[in-house]
């Protein structure tokens, strides 16, 4: 039974600090506001071990707490690695609290820069109540540069409206590419001297930024792909993938291209419409890989899809199919044939596959409307599924544009390319085509490194 005096002792911590900070007294508001986390880990550790429906109202009762403390702990000199390493158990805890079952696996940080030499500098964006603190931490070093809420909000706001509009593909180059300059200026540019030119990035994110293709921002010359392999990771303690090459490329595609009725009315929608690159996508997989396994249209049922995962191992679990992401777990599901899976299921439905999924890519997928939060939906999916990795979309893009990105994706994964470095190869290749230049055929692209 959960103890109610930890529910009470958080709070009280929480207005201690508060109280400490006013008064400037650093050493006891630094104590008061790791204790209320501390405190506030128990009542979440104990609600979720007896009733994962019940939560706390997250932004409200949750978030607060670690965002006073980083703000403090960013106050002060030299505390950069202390507040990013807050923000990694806020994301962490975040995640949870949307999946609502029980504690994910976590890891810890690389004891030593040695053990960090091998990966790419991390850049974390973290929005407080009046400033947007950006790290950078490097092999040996963290960075940090502050930005002024008021003079992002704009820019920002003004890049997701456009991007994000249905007749995004119809924007002339002009404007949105001003909205990716602005942006690039205001985020990348104070940065840019602790980057090295070209290489691999890694963002990890709070939601306030979620919903941006940072791969689409804009120098003046070149877009920010065109000189990094981008990926983005949903905690520090998740990034686990450490950017090695396939070492088997083993796919089980599981898709879905004619129109779909669901058996059951539910929430969402009762049809589906067809998904004609389904068809083109596996063709185009089967021309870069020799072992790709298919369950297609009636074929790609709950049960075949377990029974899959019982009796042999997938590196890379392919489903080419309508799927929606929201910060919203009911709102946030794969089609399978005539049923949604919900994201609260993949877990129970994946739990005896023999090995963890390397890559999950999901094709066809979009976020939900509206909802700035809901690549949140993309990392609960992913921690669901037991993904180390997941390539999704942050938009519903053209189907041919799609089954062309996927197989040049795939045909570098073939040729010794890390997921990142395929993916932003895939997406070259689509900015220099005559037809799917347009940032709506590339740029929603993102790849989700994970546990």
């Amino acid at each position: 039974m959960r103890n109610p005096g930890w529910d009470i002792a958080y709070q009280w911590q929480w207005r201690l600090g508060r109280l400490y900070r006013q008064l400037k007294q650093n050493q006891k508001t630094d104590k008061a506001y790791t204790s209320a986390l501390n405190s506030l880990d128990q009542v979440r550790g104990n609600i979720l071990a007896m009733n994962p429906d019940i939560q706390f109202d997250f932004k409200e009762k949750v978030e607060p707490v670690y965002h006073e403390y980083m703000e403090f702990l960013f106050s002060q000199e030299d505390n950069s690695q202390r507040a990013v390493a807050i923000q990694d158990k806020l994301r962490i805890a975040e995640i949870e609290n949307f999946l609502q079952c029980g504690r994910l696996a976590t890891f810890s940080p690389p004891a030593n820069s040695q053990d960090f030499s091998s990966f790419p500098p991390v850049i974390f964006f973290i929005k407080l109540e009046n400033q947007i603190q950006v790290v950078v931490q490097t092999s040996k070093h963290f960075y940090r540069h502050k930005i002024d809420n008021k003079l992002a909000r704009d820019s920002i706001d003004n890049f997701i409206r456009v991007i994000h509009n249905q007749q995004f593909v119809k924007v002339q180059s002009y404007d949105y590419i001003t909205y990716a300059h602005n942006l690039y200026k205001l985020l990348i540019v104070p940065i840019k001297q602790y980057l090295p030119k070209s290489g691999n990035l890694v963002f990890i994110l709070d939601s306030y930024f979620q919903s941006i293709p940072f791969d689409m921002l804009y120098d003046g010359n070149k877009y920010l792909t065109e000189s990094y392999a981008i990926s983005n990771a949903s905690s520090f303690q998740q990034l686990q993938a450490k950017f090695e090459k396939e070492k088997q490329i083993k796919v089980l595609f599981a898709g879905i291209s004619e129109a779909v009725i669901l058996s059951e009315k539910t929430l969402v929608t009762e049809s589906f419409q067809p998904l004609p690159q389904v068809n083109q996508e596996i063709k185009n997989i089967k021309k870069n890989i020799n072992s790709v396994s298919v369950l297609l249209n009636d074929e790609f049922t709950n049960h075949n899809f377990r029974e899959k995962f019982e009796t042999d191992s997938f590196p890379i679990v392919h489903l080419s199919t309508h799927a929606q992401f929201s910060s919203d777990p009911d709102n946030t599901f794969l089609l399978t044939w005539k049923e949604l899976l919900k994201v609260q299921q993949l877990k129970s439905l994946l739990k005896n596959k023999q090995s963890p999924i390397d890559l999950l890519v999901l094709s066809a997928c979009e976020t939900a409307k509206g909802d700035r939060r809901s690549a949140l939906g993309i990392a609960g999916i992913t921690a669901q599924a037991g993904a180390r990795s997941t390539l999704a979309t942050l938009w519903l893009v053209d189907a041919e544009s799609t089954a062309q990105l996927i197989g040049e994706f795939y045909k570098g994964l073939k040729n010794g390319l890390t997921k990142a470095q395929a993916l932003r190869q895939s997406q070259l290749s689509l900015i220099s085509s005559n037809n799917y230049s347009h940032p709506y055929y590339w740029a929603a692209f993102i790849l989700v490194a994970s546990s």
